[in-house]
């Protein structure tokens, strides 16, 4: 029998239901623009938190797969089935009967475990969202607390000069602490995608809070490649017994990038790490038709993949050798450059040669494709199946 939700947890049937609207139309882009999910305060009714759709769409698919991982989850246990069963009917757009005989549960039963998998993540999706909130008692407050569902919009970001403009913002306050900034960057630039805006914003909030308990002296700020990765380290020596601890929000922040970050408490000294996950995040989408951009997306939906697509030969070029993606998908009609002359760059030059490429277009032609450096193809209409299956067989999911 599948746990029931937090009893003392009182949640809102309205609540519930903007949750369901969201599930029943997460693909659905203009209706999306138009919602708004809104937290209500169990004391008084009113919004301390109003999220706009887009947004809250991500923190949906994010309470989708916090059932997915959590412990001791098996694809027999109740929990398991709830899982596939909100994967299934939600993310992968099947039909209630189609779930019903792929996880070989009547349709009665499945009816009866979608509702209460709607629940559970309306109950996960108020939980988070509520303890952003502890002393939220204003209207004024609302917009500020919203900001840090913001979804990432990830672009080429050089993270050296990131990092030095940071650095810039806290140096007033180590001069006032008499503390120096002793920077450690690798001498090329370090190009990798990530939202701009939202990683300042972690580093800051880092940076800030070591400067504010470190002797008097320097702090070192380390920027470290480790395989695929980077490693930002912030070490000083505390002052004592540390009281401050990381802001919440800045958390929230790192994690909506992908970022982990660590803390390493020695005898006399802290070390802050911050790992920046970059190669193995990308699937770079080459193909200027928007409407399957977003096909793939949902395909791709709740895998560690962040989406970054170009609309033209050039720019997907461009971004092959800025990101350096996991994949790329690549169309063969495109704008400026068709796709066997892309293939053909990208497979010619060093920085770009080692890049898996899956040619996705409606002209079939496997051999060419494979001559020109492709590790595969797929016909369009692309099915998910197959997507899925050739990502699998070249070790990208």
């Amino acid at each position: 029998m599948v746990d029931s939700p937090d009893e003392n947890q009182t949640i809102s049937p309205d609540f519930i239901q903007q949750v369901r609207d969201l599930l029943e139309h997460l693909y659905d882009f203009p209706f999306l623009q138009k919602q708004i999910l809104v937290l209500p305060s169990s004391e008084t009714g009113q919004p301390l938190l109003e999220i706009a759709g887009q947004k809250a769409r991500r923190i949906v698919l994010d309470a989708i797969e916090k059932i997915g991982v959590e412990k001791g989850l098996s694809f027999r246990s109740s929990q398991g089935r709830i899982y596939n069963l909100l994967r299934l009917h939600y993310i992968e757009g099947m039909a209630i009967q189609q779930v019903a005989q792929e996880l070989g549960l009547s349709q009665r039963q499945t009816y009866r475990d979608l509702r209460y998998g709607d629940v559970r993540i309306a109950s996960i999706v108020w939980e988070n969202l509520a303890s952003l909130q502890p002393t939220v008692g204003s209207a004024e407050m609302v917009p500020e607390a919203s900001q840090l569902w913001l979804e990432p919009q990830f672009q080429p970001t050089d993270l050296n000069e990131l990092i030095r403009v940071v650095c810039d913002t806290v140096r007033p306050l180590a001069a006032l602490r008499s503390v120096s900034l002793d920077l450690h960057l690798p001498a090329r630039p370090v190009i990798i995608p990530t939202d701009a805006m939202i990683a300042r914003q972690v580093i800051t909030g880092l940076l800030s809070l070591a400067i504010q308990q470190a002797l008097t002296g320097p702090v070192g700020v380390y920027l470290l490649l480790k395989g695929d990765d980077y490693l930002l380290q912030i070490a000083f020596h505390p002052t004592g017994t540390l009281e401050n601890k990381t802001d919440p929000s800045v958390n929230l922040y790192a994690q909506n990038l992908g970022w982990s970050l660590h803390q390493q408490e020695g005898a006399d000294q802290v070390e802050i790490a911050v790992k920046i996950n970059t190669r193995q995040q990308t699937c770079l989408i080459i193909d200027d038709h928007q409407e399957f951009i977003e096909l793939l997306e949902r395909y791709l939906a709740g895998y560690a993949l962040h989406i970054v697509a170009a609309n033209n030969g050039p720019k997907g070029i461009e971004l092959a050798q800025q990101l350096q993606p996991k994949v790329i998908l690549l169309d063969v009609m495109v704008p400026e450059m068709d796709g066997w002359q892309i293939l053909q760059r990208l497979h010619s030059t060093p920085a770009t040669r080692a890049i898996p490429v899956v040619i996705c277009s409606v002209f079939y032609d496997h051999d060419l494709a494979i001559t020109l450096g492709a590790v595969g193809v797929l016909k369009k209409p692309v099915r998910k199946e197959d997507l899925v299956a050739i990502l699998k067989k070249i070790s990208i999911l």
